[in-house]
């Protein structure tokens, strides 16, 4: 298997793997009316460090595993991460992409447009647009520090993944430290 495709199946493994574990903590959330959505966390790490086209592969099919536990239309979460994962490839260049509060900040960027893209399409469909506002300002700042607070840890999983596949662009041994 070659190393693009290896990158792609560690990145989707990873990806669908803290998705599953959003649903759970959204789950336990849901008493206390919040919600949280980490998609730009998903496919940050893809988006900045991977090939090109391992990393809008695995931002789509990353996309295609949240539609299909989500009630929206099949495929929405797919064109809007591939949309980002696309975005983000064309400024990569120009970002210090190894670099860890960079990719912080790309994450929290490309969640804030995926929670605002998927708001928008749905906001006229709610019945009281006054209180949606709100529960969309509440969810969007819980669910902003939560990227920010997870993204270290989960950049450096996917990041020793891709090692210990032999997957990474650049090749350094994983100690019990780094």
């Amino acid at each position: 298997m070659n190393r693009a495709v290896r990158q792609y199946v560690v990145i989707t493994v990873t990806a669908l793997g803290l998705a599953l574990l959003m649903r759970v903590c959204n789950h336990h959330l849901a008493p206390l009316h919040i919600s949280l959505g980490a998609g730009g966390l998903l496919i940050t790490y893809a988006a900045l460090r991977l090939h090109a086209k391992a990393a809008m592969a695995a931002a789509f099919t990353i996309g295609l595993g949240l539609d299909a536990a989500s009630p929206v239309p099949f495929g929405q979460n797919a064109l809007l991460l591939l949309t980002a994962v696309c975005l983000v490839l064309g400024v990569r260049h120009r970002l210090p992409r190894e670099e860890l509060a960079v990719g912080i900040a790309v994450a929290v960027v490309i969640n804030l447009f995926l929670l605002i893209a998927r708001t928008l399409a749905f906001a006229d469909a709610w019945p009281d647009p006054s209180a949606g506002w709100l529960r969309v300002f509440s969810d969007l700042v819980a669910s902003q520090v939560f990227v920010a607070l997870i993204a270290p840890w989960f950049f450096s999983l996917q990041r020793h993944s891709l090692v210990w596949l032999g997957a990474d662009s650049v090749q350094t041994p994983v100690t019990r430290y780094g």
